[in-house]
C-alpha cells in the first residue's frame, strides 16, 4: 500500500527463543520514526514507553 515499507526492520535480536529474542529496533532501523497516527495507534509501547506526541512514532510494538 502506499504506506508500506519494505525493508530489513534490524531488531536487535529477532529468534523464535522467547529467552533470546529482542524486538526492539536497533538505532539505523529504517522502522524508526517512520510510523503513522491512526485513532488505533496506542499511546505507549508494549514496554510502557511513550510515543512522540506530536511526532512520528517507530513502527512495530516498541518505541524506542
Amino acid at each position: 500500500g502506499e504506506h508500506d515499507l519494505v525493508a530489513d526492520p534490524q531488531f536487535v535480536s529477532p529468534s523464535t527463543d522467547p529467552a533470546k529474542a529482542d524486538y526492539r529496533l536497533k538505532p539505523g532501523s529504517p522502522a524508526r520514526q517512520t510510523g503513522r497516527w491512526e485513532s488505533f495507534t496506542p499511546l505507549v509501547d508494549l514496554a510502557g514507553t511513550r510515543r512522540p506526541s506530536p511526532g512520528t512514532p517507530d513502527r512495530g510494538v516498541f518505541q524506542h
